[in-house]
């Protein structure tokens, strides 16, 4: 579902991206933004090739996207 809403415009595919609920806490919201930061970082893949590199900075893009518009949401 976190593949399906990338690109989204909405808060709530922002929420979607990060995998969480509107409902989630602000300290949920920091832990699921570095759980993927963590998870997709795109030197993780640098020897699997520019292609999947290359996926990972995207993805890595619409993750801090998604994050910046939460914590502007959330006035954090």
């Amino acid at each position: 579902d976190q593949f399906l809403s990338l690109g989204g415009s909405s808060i709530e595919d922002a929420y979607k991206v990060l995998g969480i609920s509107p409902s989630a806490t602000d300290e949920e919201v920091r832990r699921a933004y570095r759980d993927l930061v963590r998870k997709n970082y795109p030197d993780r893949g640098a020897t699997l090739g520019d292609d999947v590199r290359e996926a990972a900075k995207k993805k890595m893009q619409e993750i801090n996207e998604a994050k910046e518009r939460i914590y502007k949401e959330r006035g954090m």
